[in-house]
């Protein structure tokens, strides 16, 4: 799991390569990939200007964890981009337009989409398989999805802040919805810690007891195996 927190942000383009390589994978991008990943962080840096999180730091952090969620994903350099710029629109003077001028049709149209998809996070039907039809029909390029789905990581794994009542929302949201649209789409890393992180907060105890089982179990099976080597290398 990536690390919630960063001690400073990136101050050139050879930092944000350090950033992004911090999980020990080196990144794929070309040279002017990198310019254009720098230019879109730098751009929402500057938008986001002094607004913070309820955690108390630069708000720009969010974003750019978002974005090493989907380079680790091994996705392409716009969805990166749109990554980056995904709260821009909705929480910033930045108009749809000013991202069209400055990014191009492609990058605009996945920024746009994940900003429309937050109408339809809260809608009056409970039922959630209706829901997930929903998100997806809406949703022309399926890089969207992969955007909202790191968002909603980000969030899960910086979800301390949050009042109880809000974290089981979230929880209960993530449980219905966005892990299965992981599954669905085949993003099983994402619909891996979706689910760990969700469960852990909807319900601890029983999450703490699996997880104490789980490490009880390994270790029991570390002994039979180190009883097994032994056995055959006398």
């Amino acid at each position: 799991m990536l690390l919630e927190k960063h001690e400073r942000l990136p101050e050139n383009v050879v930092e944000l390569v350090q950033f992004y390589e911090q999980s020990g994978t080196p990144i794929a991008y070309s040279e002017d990939e990198m310019k254009a990943i720098w230019y879109a962080y730098e751009y929402a840096k500057i938008a986001h200007g002094d607004q913070k999180r309820l955690s108390g730091e630069p708000y720009i952090f969010h974003p750019l964890f978002v974005s090493k969620i989907v380079i680790d994903l091994n996705r392409d350099s716009e969805t990166v981009i749109s990554a980056l710029l995904h709260d821009v629109v909705e929480d910033t003077n930045i108009t749809i337009e000013d991202i069209k001028k400055e990014f191009g049709n492609t990058i605009t149209k996945i920024v746009d989409g994940v900003t429309k998809l937050k109408m339809y996070e809260s809608p009056g039907s409970n039922d959630a398989e209706s829901i997930k039809k929903l998100l997806l029909a809406v949703v022309e390029d399926p890089r969207v999805i992969v955007v909202k789905l790191s968002d909603r990581l980000h969030n899960l794994r910086t979800i301390s802040p949050l009042s109880p009542e809000r974290q089981q929302k979230i929880a209960k949201e993530t449980l219905e919805i966005y892990a299965p649209l992981a599954e669905r789409m085949g993003i099983w890393s994402l619909k891996g810690e979706l689910e760990d992180l969700a469960f852990k907060i909807k319900d601890p105890e029983t999450y703490q007891k699996i997880q104490y089982d789980i490490e009880k179990s390994r270790e029991e099976h570390k002994a039979i195996l180190a009883e097994l080597i032994e056995q055959v290398t006398k």
